[in-house]
């Protein structure tokens, strides 16, 4: 299970794609994103809530795809009722939004950052193009605990084989101490 969960629309796979250069380039890298994390023949509803329920940031890349996305919105709304740390990405949506709703609702929970400033004229998003918008990204992942490596408990099976221990151990049962 990752720290860091990406939310977005598959009509945003690209952008997303540029979002992750960033993300690799300042150390984020113990992340989900479905597009990368989910294998053929794998139940992607479940993997999506599994890693969604484990996370500890959720960063939304907010386009007007997303805004229409059930999927997407029960994702913001899932990980707003866990408590998470919520990152709202805000992709330009020149044509405005069909869903002004749930724009209102995002921008209303948690403090998101406008990507307008980083389109590039080859349509590609480039967060250095901004510094403040990096910085701030930068700052809400690792407040949130975003470089943080999620440690899996590992899981040890203990045998007790009465027929091996010393009689006179004192930590023996008492069926097993000499007498």
């Amino acid at each position: 299970m990752a720290v860091l969960f990406v939310s977005h629309a598959s009509a945003d796979d690209a952008a997303v794609r540029d979002v992750e250069a960033w993300l690799d380039a300042k150390g984020f890298t113990d992340r989900f994103v479905d597009h990368s994390g989910i294998v053929a023949g794998e139940k992607w509803a479940n993997r999506l809530r599994d890693e969604a329920a484990s996370c500890r940031v959720v960063l939304c890349f907010v386009s007007d795809n997303w805004l229409g996305s059930d999927e997407c919105f029960g994702e913001f709304k899932a990980a707003w009722y866990m408590g998470k740390r919520i990152v709202p990405l805000f992709a330009p949506s020149p044509g405005g939004t069909t869903r002004p709703d749930r724009l209102a609702k995002v921008q209303a929970e948690d403090q998101g950052l406008d990507l307008a400033p980083c389109l590039a004229p080859d349509g590609r998003l480039d967060l250095a193009r901004d510094a403040e918008v990096g910085r701030r990204l930068e700052r809400g992942l690792r407040a949130g605990g975003a470089l943080a490596k999620v440690v899996r408990p590992i899981e040890i099976e203990f045998l007790w084989r009465p027929q091996l221990r010393d009689p006179d151990d004192e930590m023996a049962p008492e069926a097993m101490r000499a007498r």
